[in-house]
């Protein structure tokens, strides 16, 4: 599924964004539109949330000034909204997971 096709689904469903569960935390998968990569870890973010409650927004970093130099090379990457933490690509559903766990033990 591409990240248009997704962020047209997120519009949808969820105005802009995924919701797993009750949102308590916030994420965004930066990316591009014509990146083949960036759908990939689309579906790896749904996996590695399924069951935890998080919200998790699709940016497209030629929207964000600078974002191209700061994240041109490295797209995708899942941000943590609140602690600014990332996960570069590649990475797995349980690489997501525990990014997302260890997120939600900091909120507590």
């Amino acid at each position: 599924m591409s990240p248009d096709r997704i962020t047209r689904l997120a519009a949808v469903y969820f105005p802009t964004c995924f919701y797993f569960g009750k949102p308590t935390l916030s994420y965004v998968l930066l990316g591009t539109s014509e990146c083949h990569l960036c759908d990939q870890a689309a579906a790896i973010v749904t996996e590695g949330a399924e069951g935890l409650a998080v919200t998790v927004y699709i940016e497209d970093i030629t929207d964000i000034e600078g974002g191209v130099d700061l994240y041109g090379l490295r797209i995708p990457v899942l941000r943590n909204e609140i602690t600014g933490e990332e996960l570069n690509w590649p990475f797995t559903a349980l690489e997501v997971r525990a990014l997302f766990s260890a997120s939600d033990k900091e909120s507590k």
